[in-house]
């Protein structure tokens, strides 16, 4: 019997996921990219003070529902973060509207718990065959999606006719998502490579470095930041961006070791983590501002209770560690037009900044000599 899988957005995860469903004999079920239908319809059935996020993904599975999904999959978050909730909570929602359909909730912290619910889900017989033949094609995918939304954010800045990079990011991860075997994906991850190396970039610029940090799901959703890595590459921008699907995997087992160095560098500030990211977002700031970062953006949903604290820590760290830090709350009455105007008016701050610096720099040289 056939089997439709279906889970929520979180930026370009789904090439990964959706290459998962199929290698374990399901049927993945994609929604629609989250768009202002699906902000509506989740915020319609969700708490009114719950987390964007959460709103967004109520939106993705009602989506799903439409295109005939019987299984939900929902990864969920352990602490004082509500992220924890989510799946309980979306489940006892759905099925007060009346929709029939399973649901695998999913504890991200748990190896042994993501095994256990996937079995549960397939059946015994040749399970793990198909979970580790799933396992590296999820792998696989994730860190070259990675791959090339990193290429991008490094090349944008620098390409010479603008929008060329996006074009050929999104050409790549249609190849990734389209490959079927192993050796299509290896195919895919060299054309990348060569068709990135193909942009005509001009190296000669000394483009303003910023750091876009916070909440993982606002930070890599194109949809509801408005696309802000896109944004500021086109304003010649050099654009950090350390969240993501793999980061996330590499979390999983203990591999995460920037990532680790970065929550060592938040202790003095932050001992424990509440969830969200917290810790992660203010020890990068620290590390972006020891390798000469001019900006960091912070971004998170509006509610969100462990970046709100992290958001007022990063007051102190920005004047111990002396980087400006634009703080951007984002919900769904977000407007397009005063975002782009307080990021746009944040890299000018920075522009400025620099010049000064450079001015200063020299003036002191001048005396010297």
């Amino acid at each position: 019997m056939e089997i439709k899988v279906s889970f929520p957005h979180m930026g370009n995860s789904y090439i990964a996921f959706r290459g998962l469903v199929a290698a374990l004999g399901c049927t993945p079920v994609i929604p629609d990219r989250p768009n202002s239908k699906t902000v509506k319809e989740g915020s319609k059935v969700s708490p009114e003070a719950i987390c964007f996020p959460f709103k967004i993904n109520m939106g993705d599975f009602l989506n799903a529902f439409e295109k005939g999904t019987q299984v939900l999959v929902m990864v969920t978050g352990v602490g004082p973060c509500r992220f924890g909730y989510y799946g309980e909570l979306q489940e006892k929602i759905l099925r007060s509207m009346g929709y029939d359909f399973e649901i695998y909730i999913i504890n991200q912290n748990s190896i042994v718990d993501i095994i256990k619910r996937l079995r549960e889900m397939l059946g015994h017989k040749g399970f793990y065959r198909k979970f580790w033949r799933a396992l590296r094609t999820l792998v696989n995918k994730s860190k070259t999606a990675h791959m090339i939304e990193r290429m991008a954010r490094e090349t944008r800045c620098y390409e010479v006719n603008k929008g060329e990079t996006t074009k050929v990011m999104n050409q790549c991860l249609q190849l990734v998502d389209q490959a079927k075997t192993f050796r299509e994906m290896k195919r895919a991850r060299k054309k990348a490579i060569r068709m990135f190396r193909e942009i005509q970039v001009d190296k000669t610029r000394n483009p303003i470095k910023v750091a876009i940090l916070g909440e993982i799901y606002v930070v890599v959703e194109s949809s509801i930041n408005f696309s802000i890595e896109e944004l500021l590459g086109d304003m010649g921008v050099f654009v950090f961006q350390p969240s993501g699907l793999y980061e996330w995997l590499k979390h999983l087992v203990r591999l995460d070791f920037t990532a680790k160095k970065a929550v060592t560098l938040a202790k003095p500030y932050l001992k424990y983590t509440t969830g969200a990211k917290d810790q992660y977002t203010i020890g990068y700031t620290i590390k972006c501002s020891q390798e000469g970062y001019d900006g960091v953006i912070h971004l998170y949903p509006f509610t969100c209770m462990p970046q709100t604290m992290a958001r007022t820590i990063l007051d102190t760290v920005s004047r111990d560690y002396n980087i400006p830090v634009l703080n951007i709350s984002l919900d769904e009455h977000s407007g397009e037009a005063g975002f782009l105007t307080r990021v746009e008016a944040f890299i000018d701050l920075l522009e400025r900044r620099r010049v000064q610096r450079m001015e200063k720099a020299s003036l002191l040289e001048a005396r010297a000599i």
